[in-house]
């Protein structure tokens, strides 16, 4: 799965993207293409703390609480490039690192057909015929 984002109404959703589906390869995605990225990271730090627990059972003292840190380098566009996970407990320390490769593609944009599109001129025209109705209608 690859990190990425949307906007929406100004708040950043963050999410992991199935591979296939990025390839467009839908079928292949799976049950779930995508998955909310504090979901999948807090899935990745219980697990961590469970594997830690179990050293605990184990009887091994704790020399401090155990701490966790989630780190996430960003590039310029905001799209996340590494992320890092570390657990700290009973003196072990566990880091999971994710070097994620920037993913480039071409953004080809199509002019809209001539039937779909007006010229400056005739804009100018539709917003003074715009101006000129709601005029009249605010003062009838």
């Amino acid at each position: 799965m690859s990190p990425s984002h949307a906007n929406k109404r100004g708040i950043r959703y963050r999410y992991y993207v199935s591979q296939a589906l990025l390839q467009g390869r839908p079928v292949e995605a799976g049950s779930v293409a995508r998955v909310a990225a504090p979901d999948l990271e807090s899935i990745i730090l219980k697990g961590l703390r469970e594997h830690l627990a179990s050293a605990a059972r184990l009887g091994l003292p704790a020399p401090q609480p155990p701490t966790a840190t989630l780190e996430v380098s960003l590039a310029q566009n905001g799209l996340p490039v590494r992320t890092v996970v570390t657990e700290h407990d009973q003196g072990t320390v566990i880091s999971a690192t994710v070097e994620i490769p920037a993913i480039n593609f071409p953004l080809v944009i199509e002019p809209p057909p001539a039937s779909q599109t007006i010229t400056i001129r005739e804009l100018r025209q539709l917003e003074r015929q715009a101006r000129k109705h709601s005029h009249h209608r605010a003062r009838g």
